[in-house]
């Protein structure tokens, strides 16, 4: 099994593609390994005579059109990620200012009636003083 292709299947059990995402790439792969003599992605990291690695998850020659797409679309849905985390991060701060906000509001609520306890507390107080004298 190529590296390309555990990759995939980690993603898949992870959950972090679908399984017609995953079947889309590893039909890419597959046509990659067969255009390339099943070598995988083209030639190993330090380069052959297919293609060598420029450290961007891509080939820099010799791979085959599929092979780009499906790192491609692999980038695609890492910006699609990306965009869902930050919206879902937005979201999670606006939820944690209007608590905030509330729990503020109930704090000012609750010294108010505590001063107001305090006061009748005093007022009882002085009235039973009174009336004891």
């Amino acid at each position: 099994m190529s590296d390309e292709t555990r990759m995939i299947l980690e993603m898949l059990r992870d959950g972090k593609i679908t399984v017609e995402q995953a079947e889309r790439l590893l039909g890419a792969v597959g046509r990659s390994e067969s255009d390339t003599g099943g070598s995988g992605a083209g030639g190993s990291e330090s380069g052959d005579a297919h293609g060598s690695w420029d450290g961007t998850w891509s080939w820099n020659r010799g791979c085959g059109k599929e092979w780009h797409a499906a790192w491609s679309w692999v980038g695609d849905l890492g910006g699609q990620i990306q965009e869902e985390v930050e919206r879902a991060t937005s979201e999670a701060r606006t939820a944690v200012e209007s608590a905030m906000a509330e729990a503020r509001r109930a704090g000012e609520e609750a010294r108010r009636a505590g001063r107001e306890v305090r006061a009748q507390v005093i007022r009882i107080a002085r009235e039973i003083g009174r009336d004891r004298e």
